[in-house]
């Protein structure tokens, strides 16, 4: 992973248990440049649990729009920032890179108004732009390594501008052992590998159902995206810990290529599946080089009639208090309950089950 990290320029960075206490440290790097700073510019289309890092540094969430692409607006970007702005998030939503020509144009807002440019990429730890990992193509970056390898936490937060100093990463830290959250999380994929990795047959079920699918209308309720009943502060919160020593030595010992192309492959099974299906978009019109996707991602006309994708897909995110159901932001509203997210991960061997297909006459 350090090779695979060096070689797609990220070459200043520190390990942290979660992606949002990554965040946090990154925004005391940035305040130590602007500590006159107030208020900082989000997208809309984040999980409510993002936010806190920013409301514990004292500064204000101001919110631009997307489009259904997960495209940013850039207007609302330079009509957001002004002299007391300390940075704009650039967000790479699933694994995909945003447009090189939209980070250009993020790039010259924030250069316009002093401003930094934060790279979210929480989402895909491997993917690259042009040769560049994503997460650092801003001032600081955050990634997620738990959204692409089989560990219980693990972060990174880049430092990507020369100018800025690590003195003010007081949360970075990694456990000097073993604890017994480390042995469960060794069980319970033990489990999972004796007795198939959950979703494997139904998303097999899936990939038919798609291939047979029929509208149904049965009266039920619309389907709704859910938090857990957890509170994002308590989110946060329980995020404050250090990086596992088992995910550490994972990270050591992980093979980025390998992980890479079982994504990959996978992803192209449900592009070909999915593709022309009535009532199923994809988001993504492709899957571009560099890409290492995080999940196959589609929209649902109508989130009632899910079929086998019911406990498969998952709708995404839990969106802030200040956006659910604001119609400012109707597009995240609605991309809110009709995105859902189907999974690519290594464990789901969807190439494999294309050959179980071919052979099941039932």
């Amino acid at each position: 992973m350090r090779s695979y990290l060096a070689e797609h320029g990220a070459s200043r960075y520190a390990f942290y248990g979660y992606g949002k206490v990554a965040t946090r440290d990154g925004l005391d790097v940035l305040l130590a440049e602007r500590s006159e700073a107030t208020n900082v510019v989000l997208p809309a289309y984040l999980p409510h649990g993002i936010i806190e890092p920013f409301r514990e540094a004292g500064l204000e969430p101001r919110y631009y729009r997307c489009d259904r692409r997960l495209r940013p607006n850039l207007g609302d970007v330079e009509r957001l920032l002004d002299g007391e702005s300390i940075a704009v998030m650039l967000t790479h939503y699933f694994g995909h890179p945003q447009p090189s020509e939209d980070v250009t144009a993020m790039r010259t807002l924030c250069e316009e108004h002093d401003a930094f440019l934060i790279d979210d990429n929480a989402h895909a730890p491997l993917s690259t732009s042009e040769g560049r990992l994503l997460g650092t193509l801003g001032d600081v970056g955050i990634t997620s390594l738990r959204k692409m390898l089989p560990i219980p936490n693990g972060a990174l937060l880049f430092i990507s501008n020369e100018s800025l100093s690590e003195d003010r990463l007081t949360r970075s830290a990694v456990r000097d052992r073993y604890t017994a959250s480390d042995y469960r999380y060794c069980v319970r994929s033990l489990s999972r590998s004796i007795s198939g990795y959950p979703g494997t047959r139904e998303a097999l079920s899936t990939v038919r159902w798609l291939r047979n699918r029929t509208r149904r209308s049965d009266g039920m309720t619309t389907h709704k995206a859910t938090d857990g009943g957890k509170d994002p502060s308590e989110i946060y919160e329980n995020a404050k810990g250090p990086m596992s020593r088992l995910a550490r030595r994972v990270f050591d010992r992980a093979d980025p290529r390998r992980v890479i192309a079982a994504r990959r492959a996978n992803y192209r099974i449900w592009d070909r599946e999915v593709r022309g299906i009535d009532g199923v978009e994809p988001v993504f019109s492709g899957l571009s080089d560099g890409v290492c996707p995080q999940y196959y991602t589609v929209i649902v006309d109508d989130p009632n009639d899910l079929g086998a994708l019911q406990g498969i897909g998952a709708p995404w995110p839990p969106l802030p208090d200040e956006i659910r159901g604001s119609p400012e932001f109707e597009t995240e509203n609605y991309l809110a309950t009709h995105l859902y997210t189907l999974p690519v991960h290594q464990g789901l061997d969807l190439k494999g089950m294309e050959a179980v297909e071919r052979t099941d006459t039932s």
